[in-house]
């Protein structure tokens, strides 16, 4: 149909239209796509045209945010607190706590037990902490690809091509391997992973605080251990002042101000008393 030329990334597939986009190659580690491919449903041209400009002022609008440094922030934020909506509303507590000690310390805990919560939160932290400032493999990154070479060697098939950060940890490996065919599936990259943003690193402090310390958690009987509770929370919050952005913006103290205003007496003369001690 010719007329599909005159408007970009309307896409026609048996007689039903829809977007198509090359994601720049920026995104494509954020939103793990490298396309954007939207179907516009059993619909006229003049619809699916009007459906598909909207989409693409609205990726327009997301490509020029992801531009700086700080909307980058900002996208990958969003996106972040899109997926904790989605697993609040599909998976069960448990399923949560199990995918989160997986993923971010690796660590073995029962979740069946009270005490999980707060002991745990220490192994975590050192992970967040090390995805602000790497100096080495995440254990859970680590302990898989230890397993996959472990039953590479026991005659399994290794899988998909990797590419590792340049960790002294990994470098090792790949000087352990005798395998030529294995050598050949782990690469390392020449740079050390981006540390996480403010936002992201606020993000994690925050989730971790909430789930370990402020969700109802009941503090632990034992007076030493009550200590170590005490102290990994304060650790968590002293790392969280840090980073959230300071409260007192000219925005926000013009606005209390201006909110202020109205409270003071409405003599003209109040301030008279002051003027030489201002000056």
């Amino acid at each position: 149909m010719d007329q599909n030329k005159r408007v970009r990334y309307v896409k026609e597939d048996r007689g039903r239209f829809f977007y198509q986009r090359r994601i720049p190659k920026h995104l494509h580690h954020v939103l793990e796509e490298t396309k954007w491919q939207r179907p516009c449903g059993n619909v006229s041209y003049a619809k699916a045209v009007q459906m598909i400009v909207g989409w693409t002022e609205e990726h327009d609008a997301l490509i020029l945010l992801s531009k700086t440094p700080d909307g980058l922030a900002k996208i990958k934020a969003e996106l972040r607190s899109e997926m904790r909506k989605d697993e609040d509303e599909n998976f069960s507590w448990k399923q949560k706590l199990i995918a989160q000690v997986d993923i971010v310390s690796g660590q073995v805990i029962n979740v069946d037990g009270a005490e999980y919560d707060w002991k745990s939160a220490k192994h975590e932290l050192a992970e967040i902490d090390n995805l602000r400032n790497p100096t080495r493999p995440p254990k859970s990154e680590h302990a898989q690809i230890l397993a996959k070479v472990h039953r590479a060697n026991s005659g399994e098939k290794f899988g998909m091509d990797v590419e590792l950060p340049p960790y002294p940890e990994y470098q090792r490996i790949l000087q352990g391997l005798e395998a030529e065919d294995l050598k050949s599936k782990i690469k390392l990259t020449a740079n050390f992973p981006t540390p996480i943003d403010d936002l992201e690193y606020a993000d994690l402090l925050t989730t971790l605080l909430n789930d370990h310390f402020l969700n109802g958690q009941e503090k632990p009987l034992d007076s030493d251990e009550r200590d170590d509770y005490e102290l990994i929370r304060r650790k968590i919050e002293r790392r969280l002042s840090k980073c959230q952005p300071d409260p007192l913006t000219i925005t926000k103290v013009a606005e209390r101000y201006f909110a202020f205003i109205p409270l003071l007496p409405q003599n003209p003369n109040f301030f008279m008393g002051y003027d030489a001690e201002i000056v």
